[in-house]
């Protein structure tokens, strides 16, 4: 029983439960996948008892494919790209990309469906495999033109990229920024790394230079505002060099000598 519809009876406060429920999954699978998210947190964030999600959508998998499903013709014709529509592929993926970061409950069941890719299979989890299954569909084209794995699995890296590093610099590195929510945006990109496993997509590269650029610069200046340091210093009239260390992690360098202008 998935929920999908209005139960006969239900009266307006049930109905509007159910809407909670659903937003509070969203935004739960999202930060943390199918196997970090739990029904618990999700009914506590929702403002009702955790028996209402199982009355409404029968079961956390249940609850997470209402979640993804509106992704499912993004899903599809990202799918056709890459199999019948080569030559094409960067722009009819850039746009099926960009009606899905405008749409909310689509941006979000597209980081549900990453964030469950990356993050790593809980006891009994019934969709990390499927997900993965899912993302191998990506190299269909792959399997029956030898030769081209390498450019396919690009492409996957770089859509995978852009909605984490998308999501991370919107939540972290906003215009007002602090110290903390920069250490934080940091830490996740580097989590995520060590979850993957596998050499970091360009767009968390460069995500993780701007945080880490960020949380150096402590100052107020233009639209780089810190709520830890409201004010303008004339010291940090100088260059901010970030380069990627032998650990993998972004090492900040500052001019030491400041500019004229």
């Amino acid at each position: 029983m998935n929920g999908s519809a209005t139960r006969q009876g239900d009266a307006p406060g049930r109905d509007d439960a159910r809407t909670r429920i659903l937003d509070a999954a969203r935004v739960a699978f999202a930060a943390y996948g199918y196997s970090g998210a739990s029904l618990r947190s999700i009914a506590a964030t929702a403002g009702v008892d955790v028996a209402l999600t199982a009355y409404y959508f029968g079961n956390k998998h249940a609850l997470y494919r209402e979640v993804t499903s509106v992704i499912e013709g993004a899903t599809t014709e990202l799918a056709d790209v890459m199999t019948r529509h080569r030559p094409e592929a960067g722009v009819r993926s850039t746009r099926v990309i960009s009606e899905s970061l405008h749409d909310e409950a689509s941006r979000l069941a597209i980081l549900s469906v990453v964030r469950t890719l990356f993050t790593p299979a809980g006891a009994g989890d019934p969709v990390h495999a499927d997900v993965v299954d899912r993302t191998r569909e990506f190299y269909a084209y792959a399997w029956s033109n030898p030769g081209t794995e390498l450019a396919d699995q690009a492409f996957a890296a770089m859509i995978t990229g852009m909605f984490l590093a998308r999501e991370v610099l919107g939540r972290y590195a906003g215009v007002r920024r602090s110290g903390a929510g920069l250490a934080a945006g940091l830490a996740e990109l580097a989590a995520l790394e060590r979850a993957d496993g596998l050499p970091a997509p360009t767009e968390w590269i460069v995500a993780g230079a701007v945080l880490a650029a960020a949380a150096a610069r402590t100052e107020s200046r233009g639209c780089h505002y810190r709520d830890d340091h409201p004010l303008r210093s004339e010291w940090w009239r100088r260059s901010v060099h970030v380069h990627r260390a032998e650990t993998g992690l972004p090492a900040v360098v500052v001019d030491d000598v400041a500019s004229a202008a």
